[in-house]
């Protein structure tokens, strides 16, 4: 009985002790989650400088609107519409620019770019930070470039604006290429085509078309492009002044453009201004009028040629016309008129007519009765000389 009444005891300690220690128990449970998700705050991965327009952010199987001061953690993708934009910032003091349209997936220092239009701004000194496509890749450190990516057609191109970029195809890293300052390359989608296309120029037009897709981003460095330049003939000379952001001379010109061509004006760059000038020659009058006169003489000799090497027209061959009657008389020798025709007309032909039916019918069966009566009589016969 004591024992009993001991344990009793005990157990009604142990209650209240426990008891006691449970609400202490749980202010140490939320603390310890609360400075964890503390913690997972201070380590984003990059921070919405600004969000307008349908904007969304998918992070851990949700999909939530993304807005101004918003956190990014690695994993998570960002989306825009096609009235939207964001521009956010990394931990590494990198800038980017999501254009309309756009989905990306943001993993530390790689940006998967899933589709659309991407605007890399950097300026640490720091290797290892790439945008990667389905099909390429784009290794930066220090720079400024464009990143776009169609889904459907499989094409990644890359549009540097300032510094340098190693392009390269994403399964095979040491086929790249070197993209540098006001210069841009592509990969298709074809398996056959694994190297990116030889950076070249970008043209004045295209760089402007490409910068007008980010809603008032500018970029944070001068960018030299290039306009094209006509092809004029001989005439009056009339300057015009094309505004540069640098005086800085690219090494290649536009693919579109060929060199070392006398007909197109040269150019001549005006140093110190940021500027450049050149000549662009109207066409002359009189040149042309000479031109017209020559190509209307050669037309009209290569004319007379065809003319006098034209083939002649042949007589064709006499033959009889029976159209018309000449009126001569025809006689015939050495036959016989004959009197009776050689056959009879169709209709003159006598045929035996058929026999009636119904009488060769009768014919028939009168001999076959006769047959079973003269087989029924010997059959009689038979039976008479057996018995």
């Amino acid at each position: 009985m004591k024992t009993l009444c001991k344990n009793i005891k005990n157990s009604l300690l142990a209650l209240t002790l426990l008891s006691l220690a449970l609400p202490s128990f749980a202010a140490d449970v939320s603390s310890l989650f609360g400075s964890a998700a503390k913690k997972k705050k201070t380590e984003a991965s990059g921070l919405v400088l600004s969000a307008s327009g349908e904007a969304f952010v998918v992070s851990e199987n949700r999909t939530v609107p993304l807005e101004t001061s918003d956190y990014i953690y690695d994993f998570s993708e960002i989306v825009t519409s096609d009235n939207a934009q964001v521009t956010f910032k990394d931990k590494f003091d990198h800038k980017y620019h999501l254009a309309p349209g756009s989905h990306i997936k943001i993993l530390n220092r790689i940006i998967e770019l899933k589709t659309g239009y991407l605007w890399i701004k950097s300026e640490g000194a720091e290797k290892g930070f790439s945008v990667q496509t389905a099909n390429a890749k784009v290794s930066y450190n220090q720079g400024e470039g464009i990143v776009t990516y169609d889904a459907l057609s499989g094409k990644t191109q890359l549009l540097v604006v300032q510094g340098e970029m190693d392009f390269s195809n994403i399964l095979l890293d040491e086929n790249k290429v070197t993209v540098s300052d006001a210069t841009f390359s592509f990969l298709t989608g074809d398996m056959e085509n694994t190297t990116p296309r030889v950076p070249t120029s970008v043209g004045q037009a295209s760089f402007s078309k490409m910068v007008n897709l980010f809603w008032g981003a500018k970029p944070d460095h001068e960018v030299v492009a290039h306009a094209p330049v006509e092809k004029k003939s001989e005439a009056k000379e009339e300057t015009h002044t094309v505004l540069q952001e640098t005086t800085h001379k690219p090494e290649r010109s536009i693919a579109s453009v060929e060199e070392k061509n006398p007909v197109a004006p040269q150019v001549e760059e005006k140093k110190g201004s940021g500027k450049f000038i050149y000549v662009v020659k109207k066409k002359n009058e009189e040149e042309l009028a000479k031109k017209e006169k020559q190509l209307e003489e050669l037309y009209q000799n290569h004319l007379a040629v065809l003319e006098k090497n034209k083939p002649k027209k042949v007589k064709p061959a006499w033959t009889p016309d029976y159209t018309n009657k000449s009126g001569v008389a025809v006689k015939i020798y050495g036959l016989k008129k004959s009197t009776t025709p050689s056959r009879l007309p169709a209709s003159s032909v006598e045929y035996a007519s058929p026999a009636p039916v119904s009488s060769t019918f009768d014919d028939m069966t009168r001999d076959l009765k006769q047959q079973n009566e003269a087989d029924d009589l010997i059959k009689q016969l038979n039976n008479f000389k057996s018995e």
